[in-house]
């Protein structure tokens, strides 16, 4: 499929591309292909492996889908989620993690799609990057699987032992979502007015 659209879009109007174009163009198409198939692959992970800058990325992205005439589904959030806490290494004991920070998958991730649902419902995720999103969601539901154990761990702390790179807006993110958690019985009870 991939191959497909890099053959489409060199025929257009790709002709004489520096190697740099061609990776990203390669990389677009190949994002492209990932939606299609509703792989959770994000724009940064192509990224990060093309050594891409981000805006220059989406912009080919978006100019390539226009001039193809493709229809590409948006990133399904709940796969992702899904696909994302899967590289958390805190799923099993090891002499790295603490038996203490050792948490279910299942319930993890079940905690962790909630309170990602949560921030879709009040805007938190709308036009942001939605990995420091998700990480600061999965924090706040490791911490509250066993709050006593856990709440004197930071984000970095976590990011750390679960062995996944700390995106610079999660702390951000997590002062958002917990601002929204707090927040949540006093809209209640407005509602319920």
């Amino acid at each position: 499929m991939a191959v497909v659209v890099i053959t489409e879009a060199l025929l257009l109007s790709y002709t004489g591309l520096y190697d740099l174009e061609r990776k990203m163009l390669v990389g677009c198409c190949v994002l492209i292909t990932c939606r299609q198939h509703n792989w959770p692959l994000t724009m940064g992970t192509i990224c990060t492996l093309l050594y891409a800058d981000l805006d220059v990325f989406s912009g080919t992205y978006m100019q390539l889908v226009k001039l193809l005439g493709l229809d590409v589904p948006a990133l399904c959030l709940a796969d992702l989620v899904k696909s994302y806490c899967s590289s958390f290494a805190l799923f099993q004991a090891s002499p790295s993690i603490p038996v203490k920070y050792v948490e279910d998958k299942d319930k993890m991730l079940s905690r962790t799609l909630l309170l990602v649902e949560l921030a879709n419902e009040t805007w938190l995720v709308t036009g942001r990057h939605p990995l420091p999103v998700i990480t600061a969601a999965t924090f706040l539901a490791w911490q509250s699987l066993l709050p006593s154990d856990r709440l004197t761990c930071s984000l970095a702390q976590f990011c750390k032992l679960a062995n996944v790179d700390l995106p610079y807006p999660a702390a951000s993110r997590l002062q958002e979502e917990a601002l929204e958690l707090i927040f949540i019985p006093q809209n209640n009870c407005y509602i319920e007015m």
